[in-house]
């Protein structure tokens, strides 16, 4: 696991520092939700450590491209669930619901997410919870794609996605650790 880390800190740092945030922010919303067990603790928060793993997989070009990718640049973007899970599976240290956290970080409840498009409660929490950091996480700091939003901003968009998007507890979870 730790050479994976330190491989995409060198492929793509501002990747690897994403990662950092949303593995702490993960494990914090874990806590909120009473998850008290030291493995769920541990799948929660190398989930959200691994999640973008699958982007050593994605050239530096297209992670840093500032501006819209193309409809090929995104469809590449898509499989990085899919390439993490690969690369974790290929590392013995990696406890298969960790690989699964990573595979399923970007399904949504409604449906509308990928790679798979699977719903509801087909999603691991663990991966719902990392979902949630990640976009929060991804909104509030600087992309070569996007300029940032201020967490108020960002958390207002994930209120409105609640209950179609993402778990409404885990977005009640994390507006009580924001506000700690």
């Amino acid at each position: 696991m730790k050479k994976l880390l330190e491989t995409l800190k060198k492929h793509h740092s501002d990747t690897y520092e994403h990662c950092i945030r949303v593995a702490g922010l993960s494990l914090a919303i874990a806590k909120a939700m009473s998850i008290h067990d030291k493995e769920q603790q541990q799948i929660v928060y190398y989930g959200g450590l691994l999640h973008d793993i699958g982007k050593l997989k994605i050239s530096k070009d297209i992670l840093s491209k500032p501006g819209k990718l193309s409809f090929e640049e995104w469809s590449l973007i898509q499989k990085h669930p899919i390439f993490g899970y690969e690369l974790s599976q290929a590392d013995e240290s990696i406890h298969h619901d960790i690989s699964y956290t990573i595979l399923f970080h970007h399904e949504r409840i409604n449906g509308k997410g990928y790679p798979f498009g699977i719903s509801g409660d087909a999603i691991p929490l663990s991966s719902q919870i990392v979902a949630v950091a990640d976009s929060f996480d991804a909104m509030t700091n600087h992309r070569s794609y996007q300029k940032e939003k201020s967490p108020k901003e960002a958390l207002d968009v994930i209120i409105g996605d609640k209950g179609t998007l993402f778990s409404t507890i885990i977005v009640k979870k994390l507006i009580e650790v924001l506000n700690k």
